[in-house]
């Protein structure tokens, strides 16, 4: 299995393009089935959105973790609230299909990795990626496990 993984300097660059991010996990919410979604404690306005949502919810010294179901309702919420400025603050999204991790957002969209490919289906989505976003700086990485 292969997996692919970018950077971005969220915390470098403010005026930072996240349409990138925002496209890939629109497409793999529907491709998945559950998520996981960690928010910082102080961020009760995160913390509110998401935990309607939540069918398991778990906290460790300073996040909230967050677990579910993806349905509709879900959709609607995390891409109305990705971006902008009533964006959610969230330490890391994880998305899930039959419990295997395919789509793993961390610190705000800074990293992004994406797994579960073969190796044809690598190169073309890399090529993809760099064609229709830009991103040039991808990692390609094989999981011998």
């Amino acid at each position: 299995m292969y997996y692919i993984n970018f950077e971005n300097n969220v915390f470098i660059e403010e005026d930072i393009d996240l349409n990138p991010v925002f496209d890939i996990l629109k497409i793999y919410l529907n491709k998945c089935d559950s998520y996981q979604i960690k928010v910082l404690k102080e961020d009760e306005k995160s913390k509110k959105l998401v935990e309607e949502f939540a069918v398991y919810s778990d906290e460790d010294g300073y996040e909230y973790i967050f677990q579910g179901i993806i349905d509709e309702d879900f959709k609607k919420m995390i891409l109305d609230n990705l971006i902008g400025e009533v964006a959610l603050n969230f330490m890391g999204i994880n998305l899930y299909n039959d419990g295997i991790l395919k789509l793993e957002i961390i610190n705000y969209g800074s990293e992004v990795y994406i797994y579960g490919f073969d190796e044809k289906s690598v190169v073309e989505f890399s090529e993809e990626l760099e064609k229709i976003y830009g991103i040039k700086n991808l990692n390609v990485y094989m999981d011998e496990s």
